[in-house]
């Protein structure tokens, strides 16, 4: 398979986007300043299935040969934490949450390298994937999905952990890469708030990687994955705090720089301003942010606003 990464700086990245891991295909024709970049990941089937007409959104396959909705389960093995959610998912692409599992494991550490999972967290993430089976069965799910993000794809041992998780639980684990799991969180904010019909920029903040994605119209237009995860950040930048929990402020401008100098080294700001032809503040309606770090971000903001105030 034709290779999709490219890494500069210390940190890295994975880039950028392939027009046909769209929910609906980008015709270049139409986008001509649209970069068409590789993948090393194909479209998955699970999606292909439930993708339905072009653009249209809907789930036309999601139902049983009777008619009868299906059940799926969806499991996101992140470098933090693993989400599971079980839905009723119908032909007409309507879904009814049923069952929801977060559990924070941390899989991936190395002393500063940060690309190695860890022996017992390698026994609690298995833990973890056998109560989720568990419960898939159940519910008598019809499907379950597993997919390992930025710990799995990264970690020197990914593999191995890999093999061990199929051998102890009989699941297998689908690898995606930086591309389709921005796309894939570009799909779940358009199911959770109204952008389908704006041009947006949707953030992704992650234990291992952050995911940047321009959406135009319902249709993803370019996407980034950056090794600019919390956990990653912290333990490269900031490292054992002292007991007061104090962070020294050198430490603290470390990590500024590092954000910043992966930002640079990637071009994102002129590449996205060379696919709308402008500064991009003026071809964004909407900024969307995914994640439990989006959510303490916004909870501070708040906290420092209603304390000006």
């Amino acid at each position: 398979r034709p290779s999709a990464s490219s890494s500069r700086g210390r940190l890295g990245t994975s880039r950028c986007f392939n027009p046909s891991q769209a929910e609906t295909p980008i015709s270049l024709d139409e986008a001509p300043r649209l970069r068409k970049w590789k993948t090393d990941v194909p479209q998955s089937k699970y999606l292909r299935d439930l993708a339905g007409p072009a653009g249209s959104g809907s789930a036309q396959e999601a139902s049983n040969d009777d008619g009868k909705p299906l059940t799926l389960c969806a499991v996101d093995m992140g470098t933090n934490s693993f989400h599971m959610v079980i839905v009723k998912a119908d032909a007409g692409g309507n879904v009814v949450v049923v069952e929801q599992m977060k559990e924070e494991v941390r899989i991936l550490g190395g002393a500063g390298s940060f690309n190695v999972i860890l022996e017992d967290k390698e026994a609690e993430a298995i833990s973890v994937l056998k109560r989720i089976q568990n419960i898939a069965v159940s519910k008598a799910c019809d499907a379950v999905r597993l997919v390992g993000t930025s710990a799995v794809r990264e970690a020197r041992n990914g593999n191995a952990f890999l093999r061990h998780v199929q051998k102890e639980t009989g699941l297998e684990v689908e690898v995606i890469s930086g591309q389709e799991e921005a796309r894939l969180v570009y799909l779940g904010a358009m199911q959770a708030v109204p952008i389908r019909d704006k041009d947006v920029l949707v953030v992704d903040i992650g234990g291992g990687s952050t995911e940047i994605l321009y959406g135009q119209r319902g249709k993803p237009a370019f996407a980034i994955s950056l090794q600019l995860g919390h956990l990653r950040l912290f333990e490269q930048c900031i490292g054992p705090l002292a007991e007061d929990g104090h962070i020294p402020a050198e430490r603290i401008q470390e990590c500024r720089s590092t954000v910043q100098l992966v930002l640079n080294e990637t071009g994102i700001k002129e590449d996205l301003e060379g696919l709308v032809g402008g500064r991009m503040s003026e071809h964004i309606d909407v900024a969307v942010g995914c994640s439990g770090t989006i959510e303490r971000v916004g909870a501070m903001v708040s906290a420092m606003n209603a304390g000006r105030e």
